[in-house]
């Protein structure tokens, strides 16, 4: 009989490990599309009260699953049911529908280094370089106080809900940084800390495609999102903005300072001037404006945008875009609220530029200090010179090369001024 593929994974189904262990699908997640691949899902499995979570193509058969509790030291455990396994799903979850993007060619990807930023060309020289991500310049000047208070609440709350990883924490050396820090982000997902933001990147998508040309109901997107779509949708017609199609999700450059990113939207407002437009749909913007600001006024400021099929970057005609305001649209997931603000980016320009500033003074920081060399003259040697002496200004010339060596010590002084008295009869 052949194996069935995780694409007939059904409620109804019944899962058994090769040990004879049952296994319960508790959730299912189909939120990705490559289209020469095929489709990905994820897959919650849950036994004894332990989850295990893990991503696979649909069209494979359905032999293998991966820990989705993995250690530092091996990013994913190897089959964990690996044979004789029939399947039980208590729930099937879509996250996001993905038949309506099958039409669409993938986008290429951008290159980037280890840290993640872009290679890109710089416009001045044409030599590729790595740009400093808009994001990144953007947090130069956050107070992320409060984001750090709710990042340890999370992993308080994420280390009681998981023995295991209390247990890991306790057998891991202070100095085994790798591992507690993987721990640390796997009590952050045990506690959710993951659930909104993935939620929000699939909101970001519906919108996307909606301003690509498709329905609500083309979208496929579970009924949990539909009011936010509807919201997004109704407060961009009252604002009089029109999607520029070609503009979405766009990568720009500001050689200026050295940085690029990608824009969510440019919207042609009714006077038919171009701005940009973001997308937020966290819970609170209150203490993120400064970064949006400045995040907003680089894309404002750019000068090139990059086009990927022809691996070039193609120059912004100077005074396209409003440098005066952008616009961010807060649509908090699952309240069915989207709600309109402008942002003053001059002021925010003058932020990018002073985090820029405050960038490469960082980097430049060890300059601002200078090792004083250990003596490497002993103070035998300088003794020896106070004595030889024959004014006060050797004497003089002596303190200013033995002193900032720390080898002018008390005694020494002592001694030298002794000296001095002999050479100026008492006279000092």
């Amino acid at each position: 009989m052949t194996a069935p593929t995780w694409e007939q994974v059904h409620g109804g189904d019944t899962v058994y490990a090769a040990d004879g262990r049952k296994w319960t699908i508790t959730a299912r997640d189909a939120e990705r599309e490559w289209v020469h691949e095929g489709r990905e899902a994820r897959f919650v499995l849950a036994l004894d009260g332990r989850e295990v979570e893990f991503w696979t193509m649909l069209d494979h058969p359905a032999m293998v699953a991966e820990r989705a509790d993995h250690s530092a030291e091996a990013h994913v455990a190897q089959a964990l049911i690996d044979g004789g396994i029939r399947f039980k799903v208590l729930e099937e979850r879509y996250v996001t529908t993905v038949e309506p993007m099958a039409a669409q060619p993938p986008k290429r990807p951008v290159k980037r280094d280890q840290w993640g930023r872009y290679l890109l060309p710089d416009p001045r020289t044409g030599k590729e370089k790595a740009w400093t991500r808009a994001t990144t310049l953007a947090r130069v000047l956050a107070d992320e106080y409060n984001l750090g208070q709710w990042a340890e609440r999370m992993v308080a709350k994420g280390m009681a809900a998981r023995p295991d990883l209390v247990a890991g924490a306790a057998a891991a050396p202070l100095e085994d940084k790798k591992t507690l820090q993987g721990i640390a982000k796997q009590a952050k997902e045990a506690a959710g800390s993951t659930q909104a933001a993935n939620l929000g990147t699939a909101l970001h998508s519906f919108t996307e495609r909606a301003d690509g040309g498709e329905t609500i109901d083309q979208l496929g997107a579970p009924a949990n999102l539909h009011a936010d779509l509807v919201a997004y949708q109704q407060r961009m017609r009252e604002a009089g903005f029109t999607i520029v199609p070609e503009l979405i999700e766009r990568i720009v450059v500001c050689p200026e300072l050295g940085v690029a990113g990608t824009f969510d939207r440019v919207v042609r407002k009714a006077d038919g001037t171009l701005s940009v437009l973001d997308l937020k749909t966290g819970k609170d913007l209150s203490y993120g404006w400064m970064e949006i600001a400045i995040q907003q006024a680089i894309y404002a400021n750019a000068t090139h945008y990059y086009e990927p099929d022809g691996e070039r970057l193609v120059e912004i005609p100077s005074g396209v875009l409003d440098r005066k305001r952008a616009y961010i649209l807060h649509l908090p997931v699952g309240r069915a609220s989207a709600q309109l603000y402008t942002v003053d980016i001059e002021t925010g320009w003058r932020l990018a530029q002073i985090a820029a500033d405050v960038k490469t003074s960082r980097s430049k920081a060890k300059e601002l200090a200078e090792l004083i060399e250990a003596p490497t003259e002993d103070a035998d040697a300088v003794y020896k010179r106070i004595t030889h002496a024959q004014s006060q200004q050797e004497l003089a010339a002596i303190w200013e090369d033995a002193h900032p060596r720390g080898q002018w010590t008390a005694a020494v002084n002592t001694y030298a001024q002794a000296r001095l008295r002999q050479l100026t009869g008492g006279a000092v």
